[in-house]
């Protein structure tokens, strides 16, 4: 009777063994060697079908890091995490470089019970730059002023300022003045991609009244270089006439720009 315990415990343990290296290297594939190629559409979604290897939403990233263009100098931070009316979960994430943000860089997964179904989005891929602040905030804000070259600046404007202290705005001038911030960008407006074409800037929103106008304005924090300038807003502050059911006849109006928006005059 002993021997035929010594016998079955033997043959459990021997079965035992095969199912660990059996499923051991299932594990393995599902987590680390997943081709993602193969469920990419020309949308460059990833749709992962039901029987395909499981990829739980906490390791995708680092499983797929090197499919991805991620090094170890990437960090994919979560911003959101939503749960819909059918109990979908919805993952939003950012790429940072060296702690520094990748303006557009970022990346969805959706699925359920933290298993990624969907996934999309879009990174830098093998970034190498370098992050070396050779330039400082205030040296940077006066090449984007000098760039831009209005008359007057929004937080310069004492009427303009007290148009927005009787919006209840406590302090124009704080709200106004522009601060810069250091991320990682593109000299293109619309998305590149391309590694090469990235690098540390100071990114500055600068409001003017004469003319009127906001840009958001990009320096090399290496060298003071413009990398690129956007205009944000649109041109206005016009008279003209318009027919309202409120009163008799046409009305004279005005239109004009404030930074939070539009405003009108009667």
């Amino acid at each position: 009777m002993e021997n035929k315990v010594k016998q079955i415990r033997r043959q459990n343990s021997k079965g035992l063994l095969i199912l660990i290296v059996c499923y051991f290297p299932f594990f393995i594939h599902a987590q680390d060697t997943l081709d993602l190629s193969k469920y990419k559409d020309e949308a460059g979604w990833y749709n992962l079908p039901n029987d395909s290897p499981l990829i739980f939403r906490d390791d995708f990233f680092s499983s797929h890091a090197s499919q991805l263009g991620l090094t170890g100098d990437d960090q994919m931070v979560q911003t959101k995490l939503e749960t819909d009316e059918n109990g979908n979960e919805h993952a939003r994430y950012q790429q940072y470089y060296k702690g520094y943000l990748i303006e557009g860089a970022d990346f969805s997964l959706h699925g359920n019970s933290g298993i990624v179904q969907i996934a999309h989005g879009r990174v830098v891929s093998n970034l190498n730059t370098d992050i070396t602040v050779g330039m400082q905030e205030s040296d940077a804000l006066n090449s984007a002023l000098i760039s831009i070259n209005a008359k007057v600046y929004a937080w310069q404007d004492q009427k303009y300022r007290k148009d927005m202290l009787s919006e209840g705005i406590p302090d124009p001038t704080t709200d106004l003045y522009p601060h810069g911030t250091l991320i990682i960008a593109s000299p293109n407006n619309i998305w590149d991609g391309n590694s090469s074409n990235y690098g540390l800037v100071w990114k500055f929103s600068i409001s003017a009244t004469e003319p009127h106008t906001t840009w958001s304005v990009y320096v090399n924090a290496q060298n003071g270089q413009i990398v690129k300038s956007i205009e944000n807003s649109a041109s206005c502050g016009h008279q003209g006439t318009a027919v309202t059911s409120y009163y008799d006849g046409n009305r004279s109006i005005t239109t004009d720009y404030m930074f939070w928006g539009f405003i009108l005059f009667s």
